[in-house]
């Protein structure tokens, strides 16, 4: 459940805010900050159905407001998005024109700001109009993963909640929830170090596991492997309308993997190949594509030193 995560990996977190409702003290704005972690915005939706609820405590997961609220379906919660795009004061003024009315259904109107930091000094003085002077019945959850770079006179207005980074657990069961196998969830959640929301036709991360399956089907033919790369991979890669770095990032992930399960398992998947010397070329490869290097030549790369790992 939502809030069991929450309790685990953010113990300070909900201690305080289980202590805010109980005596009726929650603030009427509240910043979720501190290093990207998706239980930020499950605690912002969680927060939103106890306040227009007016409850004390926590829902579970099958709370009809909850669900409704997380599927952008509940009037009196308005949700912006500052990932998608650039937090406009149209989004603002929507917000007021909005919050003016009493609330639909519940009893509170709450509105979340994820990533409030891509937003303009405009919008910021927007907000800080709003923030100075609530009406009791309105909340505001803003999401920042840099609450140094917000102007302090936004932060010294809210009632700060810093989380911790990630847990790599929670961002494998968010891609699980998301419907992703177990394994493709483990591949996602290390080869990202983030959550993202992804479909399951996902382009990039399908072709990388296309890449997977022909490595192992050529690893002991290094010539074949690099021909495929550079002919149905790298040369339609603008036809095909992947990022071809992502796609990399996915492949590597994937293969690190399958080797470490290998190792664990002593299977004989990677048979024919120095399995330690390849580990160490995948991992060297991986860390160098995120850097300023030409992508096609460290697949290249990759190959040619495949062949002196061959036994």
């Amino acid at each position: 459940m939502i809030k069991d995560d929450l309790f685990k990996y953010e113990p300070t977190v909900m201690q305080s805010l289980t202590n805010a409702l109980k005596s009726s003290r929650l603030a009427h704005t509240i910043l979720l900050s501190g290093p990207k972690n998706p239980l930020k915005l499950k605690l912002a939706y969680l927060l939103s159905a106890v306040i227009v609820a007016c409850e004390k405590e926590f829902p579970d997961d099958d709370d009809n407001t909850l669900r409704r609220i997380m599927s952008d379906d509940y009037p009196d919660v308005i949700y912006v998005d500052g990932n998608k795009a650039t937090i406009k004061k149209e989004d603002i003024e929507k917000i007021f024109v909005s919050f003016a009315k009493t609330a639909f259904e519940g009893q509170n109107k709450v509105y979340i700001l994820n990533n409030i930091n891509n937003a303009s000094n405009k919008v910021y003085n927007m907000l800080l109009k709003f923030m100075e002077e609530p009406r009791g019945d309105t909340y505001a959850i803003l999401i920042s993963d840099a609450k140094d770079s917000l102007l302090d006179t936004i932060v010294s207005r809210c009632v700060d909640l810093s989380f911790h980074k990630a847990d790599l657990k929670i961002i494998q069961k968010m891609y699980e929830d998301d419907g992703f196998e177990r394994e493709d969830a483990v591949i996602l959640s290390n080869s990202l170090k983030e959550y993202r929301h992804l479909e399951l036709n996902d382009i990039n991360y399908l072709t990388a596991k296309d890449m997977v399956d022909k490595t192992m089907d050529d690893l002991l033919d290094p010539y074949a492997l690099a021909a495929y790369f550079n002919n149905e991979i790298y040369n339609i890669k603008e036809t095909k309308g992947y990022d071809f770095k992502e796609v990399l990032k996915f492949y590597f992930g994937a293969m690190i993997y399958r080797l470490n399960k290998s190792l664990k398992e002593d299977d004989e998947a990677f048979k024919g190949i120095d399995l330690l010397r390849y580990m160490q070329l995948c991992l060297k490869i991986r860390d160098m594509v995120s850097g300023n290097y030409d992508r096609k030549l460290l697949l290249d790369r990759m190959c040619f030193e495949m062949k002196g790992m061959i036994v």
